[in-house]
């Protein structure tokens, strides 16, 4: 499949999945942009997960409660909802505070950073980024006790190549 975006496609024989394994976990995956959004559900399809979308903040809200994903990617700035609102409503909610999220952002300001942390985000990851990766730290922050940052992101150091 050919993507005409910032986010980049790997090579698709990286998987440590079979095709008799059943999908770990339910993620939750939102993005107004529709072809980000179908890159990012096809590469975690074919590495095993269960991938729910949306395509607005709101929607990913009501996803976010009806499906209780264990982990959550959100694009930051989105219609209807902002990614950080939406973040911030997970975190606050009981039933919901364990969710891990990740948000997407093309924001690389230290000031962008401290506000996406502040609402609570596990991980923030700057676009474009490596498909690969992010299957990776969905993996390890899907596993990780809730609300939980730096053993992910040791556990991350330790497997990633360096190039």
């Amino acid at each position: 499949m050919k993507y005409t975006n910032q986010m980049k496609p790997v090579d698709n024989s990286y998987t440590s999945r079979t095709d008799s394994q059943e999908p770990r976990y339910t993620v939750l995956v939102a993005d107004d942009d529709a072809v980000i959004r179908a890159m990012l559900t096809d590469k975690l399809e074919q590495s095993g997960f269960s991938v729910i979308s949306a395509q607005n903040g709101e929607q990913a809200w009501e996803l976010a409660n009806t499906h209780t994903p264990r982990v959550v990617i959100l694009d930051w700035v989105m219609p209807k909802m902002d990614g950080l609102t939406v973040c911030r409503k997970i975190k606050a909610t009981p039933s919901l505070c364990g969710i891990q999220v990740i948000v997407l952002t093309a924001r690389g300001q230290d000031a962008d950073h401290f506000e996406i942390q502040a609402s609570g985000a596990n991980l923030i990851l700057v676009k474009p980024i490596s498909l690969r990766i992010l299957v990776e730290y969905v993996r390890q922050l899907g596993t990780a006790p809730a609300n939980t940052l730096s053993t992910v992101t040791r556990a991350m150091a330790e497997r990633i190549p360096k190039t």
